[in-house]
């Protein structure tokens, strides 16, 4: 029944429950958003199953998998980072959309919570953590751009960023005609930029 499914959905992503608790969701508290008729506690596992699929949540590890994180309802403000993401010590890159995508960062936390374990997050971005490299990942919706940036041991940053690129381009492929422009920011010049299919053709000629 897709009403009961996109009623229910609904219904807790715009939970004040859960927001005040920037997006963590307790299994129980479907009991005290949810209408216990339409939807019986038997059928709360059900529901929060379709979000995971639909990539709107995910659940904790154990001893917390009773526990689920909704990133859109995370908070919005940036942790500071200190000096470590200077772009001019990192690895760059970023994608330019024609329109926002909405639910896109949010979309993308979920598919790389593994990688987030004890790392930032907020609404808009996440810090990733892999084979000892570190990355910030951050979108302004204003500007419909995301910025990642790279650091760490050199040899291991370029597998960093393939992890992060090969997940946008599996939510770039379910959002139909969304064409965003992959570029690299210049060194020294962060607003200027050259796209990435240029770049390539560089490197290889």
């Amino acid at each position: 029944n897709p009403h009961w499914v996109t009623t229910g959905i609904y219904r807790i992503l715009n939970s004040e429950l859960t927001e005040k608790k920037q997006g963590v969701l307790r299994l129980d508290d479907l009991r005290n958003i949810l209408d216990s008729q339409a939807y019986p506690v038997e059928m709360h596992e059900f529901l929060l199953g379709l979000m995971r699929k639909f990539e709107l949540c995910f659940r904790f590890p154990e001893p917390r998998d009773q526990d689920f994180l909704v990133p859109q309802l995370l908070g919005k403000e940036q942790l500071p980072l200190g000096p470590e993401f200077d772009p001019a010590a990192c690895l760059n890159f970023q994608y330019t959309y024609p329109i926002w995508p909405e639910g896109l960062l949010p979309r993308f936390i979920v598919r790389t919570h593994a990688l987030s374990t004890r790392q930032p997050r907020w609404r808009t971005g996440v810090l990733l953590e892999f084979e000892g490299n570190r990355a910030l990942v951050k979108a302004d919706p204003q500007d419909k751009k995301v910025m990642i940036s790279v650091t760490g041991p050199i040899e291991g940053r370029r597998r960093l960023l393939a992890v992060i690129r090969s997940d946008f381009e599996r939510i770039h492929a379910d959002i139909p005609k969304l064409n965003p422009v992959a570029s690299v920011p210049l060194p020294g010049h962060p607003s200027e930029s050259i796209e990435y299919d240029e770049l390539r053709v560089f490197e290889t000629s």
